[in-house]
């Protein structure tokens, strides 16, 4: 069954990396949006789990949903390159796209 991403915004906001397992977010779709927290610009705008935790500065999360299979480029960029880079620097790279 699919697991609705309010708890992951929540864990990404409380920093609370225990809650993102890969069996976990394994469960999600990761790439796609979803209604972003109350904190997250105004509140009534869609965002990824990856663009949320990149633009809390939530570099452990942002290489989690990596891992996992988010698309920090929403398809722009071949994963493949994604994957070559360093977690740091992509992570990195993600928090820039956001901000």
């Amino acid at each position: 069954p699919m697991l609705k991403p309010s708890p992951f915004f929540l864990a990404i906001d409380q920093g609370e990396v225990q809650q993102f397992g890969i069996s976990r977010l394994a469960s999600l779709e990761l790439n796609d949006l979803h209604r972003a927290p109350w904190c997250f610009r105004g509140s009534s705008l869609c965002t990824t789990l990856l663009d949320f935790a990149a633009w809390r500065g939530r570099d452990s999360f942002v290489c989690a949903l990596m891992t996992a299979g988010a698309d920090p480029s929403q398809g722009e960029v071949e994963m493949s390159l994604w994957e070559k880079l360093p977690r740091a620097y992509a992570a990195w790279l993600a928090r820039a796209a956001v901000r």
